[in-house]
């Protein structure tokens, strides 16, 4: 089934680029997801300023992100925090 447009928010997603990196995997990462536009571009040019002799460089991107119904507790089709914590410490192992 095709989503509507009004199932989902807009945002800003801050990328990261590794250039020492080897792996794809490695190399390409979200660091975080902003929703407002003017503080999006501020925090890449300090992220910028801040690390790039440090062999990275940072972007954003508009991305959409699916709407979340937090007002019916119990239901399976979103995650909980508890689902979101153990997803996180699976990861963590892969992105320091």
């Amino acid at each position: 089934m095709r989503s509507l447009a009004k199932d989902f928010d807009y945002a800003y997603a801050i990328i990261r680029i590794d250039y020492f990196q080897k792996s794809i995997e490695n190399k390409v990462n979200v660091k975080k997801v902003i929703w407002k536009y003017q503080e999006t571009i501020s925090e890449v040019a300090r992220l910028n300023e801040l690390n790039s002799s440090k062999g990275c460089y940072y972007f954003y991107q508009m991305v959409k992100v699916e709407k979340w119904d937090i007002t019916t507790p119990g239901t399976t089709e979103n995650a909980d925090e508890k689902d979101i914590a153990n997803n996180w410490s699976d990861c963590t192992d892969l992105h320091p």
